[in-house]
């Protein structure tokens, strides 16, 4: 099968050398977006602003999710003489594509031609006219594409939209502040789509579960987004910094200094990595932390530029992309856990009030949890490196997790969760690795056992905390 892959048209309107720059980096995104799916015997070639894949049926879905691609179409190769010749051969493979129908002929052409893109239109045209219901140039039912380069003609009904935007990797890079809610990842998608390489920063500020519910949609932004590098995914613990805040912070300044707190960390960290940015999920006014006069207080002194892609968008906007990206089942499970004000917040901080309340955090709780970092690579490191991360008890069950009732067959018969097998009906050998395994029982104590077994044979294994309680009252 051979596909003909059109370039965003941003890229054309460069100079010639970075022209050349853009399209080197977009053919190896395009390489390894086909490796990662498991796509062999395929062979690309770059030629005038347009790149042809020779390689197997339907890879064009995967194809049209590399940036820097405007859209891609299975197309049909011939070499030809003359106008003529390519006529013929145009209407012997479009006949049975317009037979009964409207249609339109829409001809490209590059090289040197004893004829025009308009007299090649009308030539096909008219002889396609008596096997179908007419022309409609405004309006047909079906379009018959030609693209002529050279001797060489490739002929296409169908065209599917890429979604345009830069190759990941010529504009840099980004540590992205990342909670796997429904902001940071389309925050994410926006900046690759840019051209940006993006590395994702999640901050545990209650329970540890927020790692794996992060990690799941980061995860999915790799695996189907984010081609050409690999992305890093890293884990900072603040949970001392937040008892603190909670304990000595006035409460209409604790959000506001726990923001303050998240860029002083993950601009060190930025620094330390190397980094070109950090970036955000924040939208303007969104929260009572994102107001304006807080945004800007909160970044007084950070030395990193802060990229914000989401500054102009409503909540309704970032749900319609997530849904289209495919985030938004992931990030339903996620739990935002940096709600720590009691009553109002302070939405317009002033910088003098922010510096003392911030002082009253003790400053080697940053250094301690810069020190304690955690380093997971998205591409090469097994899902199974979580279970060294976490506590072994979780307090939810991610949407796509195996689940195992590990009460007696009675309980279970009488009720279980949906979806859940009983311990009884386990193979263990047959368990997948590369997802999580949620066990629960009825009060925690034979599930945290199980899951501990699990995890020795190197399962992400968790123990439902709470039990079939817990199920119940959710």
């Amino acid at each position: 099968m051979m596909y003909l892959v059109r370039l965003c048209g941003e890229i054309a309107l460069k100079s010639r050398r970075t022209r050349w720059r853009f399209e080197k980096r977009l053919v190896g995104n395009l390489e390894d977006a086909l490796k990662r799916f498991g796509v062999k015997n395929h062979n690309l070639r770059l030629e005038d602003g347009r790149i042809f894949i020779e390689g197997p049926d339907g890879i064009e879905g995967i194809v049209k999710r590399v940036f820097g691609i405007h859209s891609v179409s299975k197309v049909y190769h011939v070499r030809f003489k003359d106008l003529n010749d390519l006529a013929s051969k145009a209407e012997k493979y479009f006949k049975g594509f317009v037979k009964g129908k409207k249609f339109a002929v829409r001809t490209h052409r590059v090289g040197v031609h004893g004829f025009t893109s308009i007299d090649v239109n009308k030539e096909v045209g008219a002889r396609l006219k008596p096997y179908s219901a007419g022309v409609d140039l405004n309006n047909p039912d079906v379009t018959t594409y030609i693209e002529v380069r050279g001797r060489d003609a490739y002929f296409f009904t169908d065209i599917i939209r890429g979604y345009d935007g830069l190759p990941i990797g010529v504009e840099g890079t980004t540590l992205l502040l990342f909670s796997g809610g429904f902001d940071s990842p389309v925050a994410a998608w926006l900046l690759a789509r840019r051209g940006i390489e993006v590395h994702f920063l999640h901050y545990v500020l209650t329970s540890q579960s927020s790692i794996i519910a992060a990690y799941r949609v980061a995860k999915y932004l790799t695996d189907n987004w984010l081609f050409g590098y690999e992305p890093m995914f890293y884990v900072i613990d603040l949970r001392s910094a937040v008892a603190e805040i909670i304990n000595y912070v006035r409460s209409d300044y604790r959000q506001v200094v726990l923001r303050k707190i998240m860029y002083m960390v993950a601009d060190k960290l930025r620094e330390r990595l190397g980094f070109d940015s950090l970036a955000t999920g924040e939208s303007v006014g969104q929260a009572s932390s994102q107001t304006l006069k807080n945004l800007v207080a909160t970044e007084e002194g950070i030395k990193s530029l802060i990229l914000r892609p989401l500054t102009a968008m409503n909540k309704e906007e970032i749900m319609r992309l997530s849904k289209e990206i495919g985030t938004y089942e992931l990030s339903s499970d996620v739990v935002e856990y940096c709600t720590i004000s009691v009553g109002p917040v302070a939405t317009r901080a002033h910088k003098v009030i922010l510096e003392k309340e911030l002082s009253k955090v003790r400053k080697e709780l940053i250094d301690k949890a810069l020190n304690d970092l955690i380093t997971i690579n998205l591409v090469k490191d097994p899902p199974s490196k979580l279970k060294e991360l976490t506590n072994i008890e979780i307090d939810f069950i991610p949407s796509d997790a195996l689940v195992i009732d590990a009460r007696s067959i009675e309980e279970y018969r009488k009720w279980h969760y949906e979806g859940a097998i009983h311990i009884s009906q386990l193979n263990i050998s047959a368990l997948p690795k590369d997802k999580a395994i949620i066990i629960y029982c009825s009060h925690g104590d034979i599930s945290s056992l199980f899951a501990k077994l699990l995890r020795d044979k190197g399962y992400l294994a968790y123990s439902l905390k709470g039990g079939i309680n817990k199920l119940r009252r959710d």
